[in-house]
């Protein structure tokens, strides 16, 4: 399965699942963890061209995690772009929290 195909699908499966099962919340980050820190360029790629304003809301919680993975200062570029791009969804789920955070990482390593 592609890329995008695995990544869409993941994202759907974690934004339906019950809030309260942290248990598959947790093991469905992971998933989608795996899935994005694969080939770090294919997913900068896909947050250039495809992403939408819900994948990126719920990609922000493990925003550190994929830079602690891959280490990209292109990877936290693209996520200020996506946060310039998309205020909405960054002033309602705190996103640019997640990016400095990701980004604090990035700088002390």
């Amino acid at each position: 399965m592609k890329f995008k195909d695995e990544f869409k699908k993941v994202i759907k499966e974690i934004s339906e699942l019950d809030i309260n099962n942290d248990f598959e919340h947790e093991k469905l980050c992971k998933k989608e963890l795996e899935i994005v820190t694969k080939d770090i360029n294919v997913t900068i790629n896909y947050l250039k061209m495809e992403c939408t304003p819900n994948e990126f809301s719920w990609l922000s919680e493990i925003f550190r995690e994929i830079v602690e993975i891959c280490p990209s200062q292109e990877f936290v570029d693209e996520l200020y772009k996506l946060a310039e791009k998309y205020p909405e969804e960054t002033e309602k789920y705190n996103v640019m929290n997640f990016i400095n955070e990701a980004a604090g990482y990035l700088e002390e390593k």
